[in-house]
Parts: C-alpha cells; sequence; structure tokens
C-alpha cells in the first residue's frame, strides 16, 4: 500500500528538502519568470486577477446584501476580504494537481530535488495573490477598515502559517494525482462544496442553526487567520490552534508519503 512506512527514504526525503533550501533563489527567478509567461500577450497580466477580484466584490455587495437583510459597510467588510483570501486558498488547492505531473519533463531527465517543484509552486501563488493589494487597498478605504500594527504582523504571520500548510498539502495532492488520475476531479468537487459550506459570503449569525458548518469545517479557521486581520478584528486562539495543528498534521503526512513514494515518482 501507497501509506506502508517500511521501506520509506527518510534520509533520501530530507536530503531532497535540504537541496531545494539552497536551491531557493532559484525557485523564485523561475516562479516569476512563470507569472510573465501565464500572462504573455495580454493585456493586463495578472492584474485581471485584481480586476476580476474588484468587479466580484462590486457586483456581489450590491446584490447580497439586499438578500441577506444585513447592513453593508459591516457585511462588505466580511465578503470582500474573504472572497481575496478564499482566492489564495482555492487556486492554490486545485493547481496542486499539476505539480509534479507538469514538471515530469525535467525530473526525468535531470536530478532535480522533487520539492523543489513545490517550492516553487508556492511562490508562485503568493506572486500571484499580492496582485491583489490594490483591491486590498481600496476596500479598507472603501469601508473604513482600521488596521494597527499588530493587525498587519497578524496577517503576515498567518499568510506565511496558510503558505506553509498549503506547501505540504501541494506535496500530498502532487503526489497522489501522479498515482490516480480520478483526484483532480474529486478535488474540484470537494473545493466546490467548501466553497459553498465555508463563511465567505454568508456570515457565520445567518447559519446559527448550523453550528457544525464552522465548527468541523478546517477552511473557516484557514481563511480566519488571514482574513480576521484585514477586517481590523483580532484572531480567534482556536483558528490559530487549528491552522497549527493543520500544518503539523499535512507536514508529517507530506514527509511520510514522500519518504514512501520518492523513488518511485520517475516512474508514476
Amino acid at each position: 500500500m501507497i501509506f506502508r512506512i517500511d521501506g520509506a527514504d527518510w534520509k533520501g526525503a530530507l536530503m531532497d528538502f535540504r537541496e531545494t533550501l539552497m536551491l531557493l533563489p532559484g525557485a523564485f527567478l523561475l516562479a516569476w519568470r512563470d507569472v510573465f509567461l501565464r500572462y504573455r500577450g495580454s493585456l493586463l497580466g495578472p492584474f485581471w486577477y485584481t480586476v476580476s477580484t474588484f468587479l466580484q466584490i462590486q457586483f456581489l455587495g450590491y446584490l447580497y446584501p439586499v438578500i441577506f437583510s444585513v447592513r453593508d459597510a459591516v457585511y462588505m467588510r466580511w465578503l470582500s476580504m474573504g472572497l481575496i483570501c478564499w482566492q489564495f486558498l482555492s487556486p492554490a488547492l486545485m493547481g496542486s494537481e499539476g505539480v509534479f505531473t507538469s514538471a515530469r519533463g525535467i525530473y526525468t531527465e535531470r536530478r532535480m530535488p522533487y520539492s523543489f517543484f513545490c517550492v516553487k509552486y508556492m511562490i508562485l501563488q503568493v506572486l500571484v495573490f499580492l496582485h491583489q493589494l490594490p483591491v486590498v487597498l481600496y476596500c479598507i478605504w472603501r469601508f473604513d477598515i482600521v488596521l494597527r500594527p499588530c493587525h498587519l504582523l497578524s496577517f503576515f504571520l498567518g499568510l506565511v502559517l496558510v503558505t506553509m500548510i498549503l506547501f505540504f498539502l501541494s506535496f500530498i495532492l502532487g503526489l497522489l494525482c501522479l498515482r490516480f488520475y480520478d483526484i483532480p476531479q474529486l478535488l474540484s468537487l470537494l473545493l466546490y462544496i467548501a466553497f459553498m459550506l465555508t463563511p465567505v459570503f454568508w456570515m457565520p449569525q445567518m447559519a446559527a442553526s448550523r453550528e457544525a458548518l464552522i465548527r468541523y469545517n478546517p477552511f473557516c479557521y484557514l481563511l480566519d487567520v488571514m482574513r480576521s486581520p484585514l477586517m481590523g478584528a483580532d484572531t480567534e486562539p482556536a483558528s490559530w490552534a487549528v491552522a497549527l495543528a493543520a500544518l503539523f498534521l499535512s507536514a508529517l503526512v507530506a514527509f511520510i508519503l514522500f519518504a514512501r513514494c520518492r523513488k518511485r515518482i520517475a516512474f508514476y
């Protein structure tokens, strides 16, 4: 079975991560190049992502306060920052299915640490996410959000924490997608369901009778460590605890799976 620990190449997995750390500048340069190649020939380039988010916020902000009968300013802070943060979480997870399959032509022809491709992928996701900064600044101004230095620090720590979790999850999903070709379709379905069940465009008090939707939904906590500081609010201790637990668990599973499968990745 793929999750059996016996026969795992622990030393090789550790050396792989060590080699990747030495290649971090190269990963950043390649990720920066991928940003330009992805939007080559486009008028706005990656800023289409910014424009798309801005228009979604404007459209949903016009319609949803009426549907949910909530105050515009309060709801719009919640919606705008939630949507911005979700558009970092969801695409990063959805695109992770191609982390290794898209790089097969590289690691089958030359020796490269496999973890390098996951690091480059997450750097790319962070660079694309930074294009949302104009929308964030607009929302702070438009909805009278007051941010203190502690909120900025909290957001930075939350972003780092979520990025590390996504890195290990991309490792897991990338390896599983090499072996099982049905994973991308299943992942797409699960992310759609998660989006509907996570309070991105609805607020927790709107589902007071369905408390389990929030209590047992890990996306709620990951979203909270990023969204709350951007709204000028303190992050709930439970969100930090769940996020740290998710980091530990994802790192453990990724390392075990990688050590077990590392020698066979090129043959999948």
